[in-house]
């Protein structure tokens, strides 16, 4: 039967395909110079591209596309193999030298854009039947654009796959320097040195390690703990805006096993050059954390080594993080930033149970019966007036009593405990039995040296089982 005005012959169609395609190929060597042109102009990336680069590596590229496109709206029915090999493979190039894939993308797109006006063009020269044009325009941009979406997807999965495996890679070597950095064996710091460097970070001169806990965890409901976990993933970013840091530092989440829990924590390396002052950074810490959606029943806390020297300082101050956290946990202290220097006395008294329990019944021991039998309330008075320095205005306006009144309560405290609070020896005792009175039981008789706080005391200064 004979074609109809306005139903063409397949085999005129197909004949028109043909023609167009084999016109637009000849002279595809020809468009390829208004396409890099048109790519550099719409896609920044590439404009910033070597040139020597763009001719060597890219033009053949875009070439390999444009011909896939022209032999597509010529009537080939699938891609030729080899060259969608070759741009998975350029894709994954791209990916390794940290090109984006918004840039790839957007380059292909001017890349078929230019292809699919010159076959136009062609095509609008050699249809000589407007309805048999009509017919193969159509047909060539059903062609078109179902290859567009093929290769689309097929550089995209290639891009993302590789990016992901760099991922891994950089993830994996990022946690292997950490563990090294932060662990208690020998390693050459010269070969360190370049590990870090070959990763793109920086080290400092000196070093200081927090550790960050969310405690709670293990309490929540799975939905909840769920987000707390979420939490973990998003303390890294929050530690990365530091500003008192001279480079950005090493982060990683960690996981140890203690006994039967699992314990999550973050670790950070945090870099500087010169001094830095322990209250800016602890200040620069609760700030950067601080607006973290915790979950309700989970607190965060955090552990705090000192600023130590040199690359070998870091596994020093990795140490004493993790033994301010213990130190705040024996005083019952679960949220804020706790510093080894503030932990130190803690650590003291948890070093021998017997003298803290001594601390505090040669001290304060007398302050807490009266305040038992009498409804007094001399130890808080006396811890507000330690925390604010002795200063009495402070001390008056934060317990909200006149400063004659309070005055009267620091003398009965001398009274009671035989201790002057102007005597600099005698204001250390009251601060070493206050602490110690958190962890040392008034109705127990002396302890003798129990094998579970003993084993509490030797962590806190001997590696936990090698694993610090």
């Amino acid at each position: 039967m004979s074609a109809t005005p306005t139903q063409p012959s397949a085999q005129a169609v197909i004949a028109l395909r043909s023609r167009v395609a084999s016109a637009t190929l000849a002279r595809l060597e020809d468009l390829l110079g208004p396409l890099m042109e048109q790519t550099c102009s719409e896609v920044p990336d590439y404009a910033h591209m070597d040139p020597q680069r763009l001719t060597a590596d890219v033009r053949p590229l875009f070439r390999a596309m444009a011909l896939l496109l022209i032999r597509a709206a010529g009537g080939e029915q699938r891609p030729d193999g080899a060259t969608l090999t070759l741009l998975r493979e350029r894709a994954q190039t791209q990916a390794a030298e940290g090109f984006p894939l918004h840039a790839l993308l957007g380059g292909w797109s001017v890349c078929m854009r230019v292809s699919w006006r010159g076959l136009i063009e062609d095509l609008v020269t050699r249809a000589q039947d407007p309805a048999v044009g009509a017919q193969a325009a159509g047909e060539m941009s059903v062609s078109v654009m179902r290859l567009r979406e093929t290769l689309t997807g097929e550089v995209a999965d290639a891009f993302l796959r590789r990016e992901r495996e760099l991922a891994d890679t950089a993830e994996s070597m990022r946690h292997d320097v950490i563990e090294q950095l932060i662990g208690t064996e020998t390693h050459n710091p010269d070969t360190l040195l370049k590990r870090v460097g070959r990763m793109g970070y920086q080290l400092g001169e000196s070093h200081a390690v927090a550790v960050f806990t969310v405690d709670g965890l293990e309490l929540l409901a799975p939905g909840v703990s769920d987000r707390a976990e979420q939490i973990l993933h998003e303390i890294p970013d929050a530690v990365r805006s530091l500003v008192l840091t001279c480079a950005e530092p090493l982060v990683q989440i960690r996981r140890r096993r203690l006994g039967d829990v699992l314990e999550s924590s973050v670790v950070a390396i945090l870099p500087f050059e010169g001094e830095v002052s322990e209250t800016h950074l602890k200040a620069a810490i609760e700030s950067a954390v601080g607006p973290l959606d915790l979950p309700s029943g989970c607190q965060m806390l955090v552990g705090l080594g000192r600023a130590e020297q040199a690359i070998e300082g870091i596994a020093v101050s990795y140490q004493q993080a993790h033994r301010a956290l213990e130190a705040a946990r024996a005083t019952r202290v679960h949220s804020g930033v706790v510093s080894y220097s503030e932990a130190l006395p803690t650590l003291i008294l948890l070093r021998d149970p017997t003298l803290a329990q001594d601390s505090w019944l040669a001290t304060v021991q007398p302050l807490f019966q009266h305040d038992k039998h009498n409804g007094t309330q001399l130890v808080a008075i006396l811890s507000s007036y330690l925390e604010e320095r002795g200063v009495l205005t402070a001390t008056a306006r934060r317990l909200f009593i006149h400063r004659h009144k309070l005055t009267a309560h620091l003398e009965q405290i001398e009274e009671l405990t035989g201790r002057s609070l102007r005597d600099r020896d005698d204001v250390l005792m009251l601060e070493l039995g206050l602490r110690a009175r958190l962890f040392a039981d008034e109705a127990s008789p002396r302890p003798q040296r129990e094998p579970a706080l003993e084993q509490l005391a030797e962590s806190l200064i001997v590696d936990e089982g090698g694993s610090l």
